[in-house]
């Protein structure tokens, strides 16, 4: 019985190691294979982050490709029926490309053209693209074939050009940008969010406000789509001055948490002087606002910090001047702590509801 036994176990040791081995293989083997499907579903590497107490930043893959491709259409549509054209420098390097990816990259460049006349932040389709590309960052969205007007084909053709060409550029500007922007914003991000709250009488949300940085935005650098809040601010220079916060306040404004609480306050005041306010007041306040708290909490040399509504013509000596020689006499007194919150609006509305009587009650 000794020999039958022996080779009992022989036969059992050789059955048990070849069960091992082909699970290794096979385990090896699957393991190939899903890092081959993950480099062939990924724009490596990853889209990068940066959180604060307040923001959440990131740089999204598919996100900075839709945007590069509709500056790059609008640099082409002969129509032009882009509102404002943007400088799109990569556009040197297209005779450089090989010529499978030039002609892959026009085509997704055509199908861009065909949108010009459409608003990355008023469209409705143009939105719905944003968010059905927006998760996740790191591979093909699932639902490119639900994007709406021919964009998530455009995008799945245009991708590998993208990253063969410029995606890992556009990355390290964004990181570069992220990362200063990140650090001076935890520097000044409680002040500068205490004072919003103040002034338009709102709460910032427990969540951080997502904020994409990409190459390219829309023709103003930055827009916001609310319900969620969703920030999109092109990747402009090193990051982190003075300028970058205060658009980054801006922007976040726009999200019903401040904008709906300011709206009501605005009809509180005028109502009490029997009138409406201007239709775009509100967003006169944010433009004021966001300069005034970025100076305050940022700016190396607060006294030569020029805000953006500065260089705007009609804020400055414009139809709208009126609303900020008002804004900086009201709500300027309510940031010196001159004036209370209340105090300063019902101020603003008596100033400019004189000022909107006598234009109306004024000869032809």
């Amino acid at each position: 019985m000794r020999g039958p036994r022996r080779v009992y176990l022989v036969v059992l040791f050789w059955i048990s190691l070849l069960v091992c081995l082909t699970s290794y293989l096979g385990a090896g083997y699957r393991a190939a294979a899903a890092q081959d499907a993950l480099s062939a579903d990924t724009v490596a590497p990853e889209a990068v982050h940066e959180v604060t107490a307040h923001f959440a930043l990131r740089s999204h893959p598919w996100l900075s490709l839709h945007h590069f491709l509709y500056q790059w259409a609008c640099t082409e549509d002969a129509d032009r029926r882009c509102a404002r054209r943007m400088t799109v420098s990569e556009k040197k390097m297209l005779a450089a490309l090989p010529e499978p990816d030039r002609i892959l990259w026009l085509q997704a460049v055509e199908l861009y053209r065909a949108v010009q006349d459409r608003s990355l932040l008023f469209d409705d389709a143009l939105i719905q693209v944003k968010s059905l590309i927006s998760e996740p960052a790191d591979s093909i969205p699932a639902n490119l074939s639900d994007v709406p007007l021919g964009l998530g084909k455009a995008l799945e053709a245009a991708m590998p050009v993208y990253r063969k060409h410029w995606w890992d550029q556009h990355r390290e500007r964004a990181r570069q940008w992220m990362r200063t922007t990140a650090a001076t914003l935890r520097s000044v991000e409680a002040s500068s969010v205490a004072q919003l709250e103040h002034v338009y009488g709102g709460t910032w949300p427990e969540e951080p406000v997502q904020v994409d940085v990409t190459p390219y935005a829309n023709w103003a650098g930055a827009y916001t789509t609310v319900r969620p809040t969703h920030v999109i601010i092109m990747a402009d220079g090193n990051g982190g001055d003075a300028r970058d916060v205060e658009v980054l306040l801006h922007e976040s404004a726009h999200g019903d948490f401040f904008t709906q609480p300011l709206k009501s306050t605005l009809r509180t005041a005028f109502r009490a002087h029997q009138a409406e306010p201007p239709d775009r007041l509100w967003h006169s306040v944010i433009f004021f606002v966001s300069g005034e708290v970025a100076r305050r909490t940022v700016a190396d040399r607060p006294s030569e910090f020029k805000p953006y509504w500065a260089g705007i013509d009609a804020f400055v000596e414009g139809e709208r001047r009126n609303e900020f020689d008002a804004l900086r006499s009201t709500l300027g007194a309510l940031f010196e702590g001159m004036i209370e919150r209340d105090a300063a609006f019902d101020a603003l509305a008596s100033r400019l509801s004189a000022t909107s009587s006598a234009g109306t009650d004024a000869p032809e």
